[in-house]
């Protein structure tokens, strides 16, 4: 699923491939930074968003670019409720990004609901219109943790893909 979504012609992706297929420990520091780091997010994002598609999701919204603000939105399998999601890649062995805190923690409402973030502004939602999740894609340890939240205060660690299809049990 990864080399589908690699562009050859885009140096990033080239660039992302070598850390990938070879580790990063070959790369000059210089290179491991910028690009790289840009790179990886996106691409997580983007297997993500293919992997929800795959169990019925529908894409609202994408954060194409890099910027400030929830990466994806999504309608859930049942058209009953809208999901936003932040994503957070890596290319480091064992290593699970955490989100970022500051005067405003992301993924909180507060976070959702900010002037500068896109994702909610075009679509139209708060918080109080989404469930929220969190995606961490660990490409060195080809693996993939999840949690979603209904209030994003709480937050339920996701083991089953089943899970993601209905989120109605987040609700109980």
């Amino acid at each position: 699923m990864v080399e589908s979504h690699l562009l050859p012609e885009r140096e990033g992706d080239r660039l992302f491939a070598q850390a990938w297929q070879d580790g990063l420990s070959p790369l000059p520091v210089g290179r491991r930074r910028g690009r790289l780091a840009g790179t990886t997010g996106h691409l997580a994002e983007s297997i993500v968003e293919t992997v929800l598609v795959d169990i019925g999701y529908t894409p609202l919204w994408h954060f194409a670019a890099g910027g400030h603000g929830v990466d994806l939105v999504l309608i859930t399998p049942e058209f009953d409720g809208a999901i936003a999601i932040e994503v957070k890649g890596t290319l480091r062995a064992g290593l699970w990004p955490r989100l970022r805190r500051a005067d405003l923690d992301q993924m909180t409402p507060e976070w959702l609901e900010k002037s500068d973030n896109p994702g909610m502004e075009e679509s139209n939602l708060t918080a109080d219109d989404v469930f929220g999740a969190v995606f961490i894609v660990n490409f060195a340890d080809r693996l993939i943790k999840a949690s979603d939240t209904s209030e994003f205060r709480t937050v339920t660690p996701v083991d089953r893909m089943e899970d993601l299809a209905n989120l109605t049990w987040l609700i109980a």
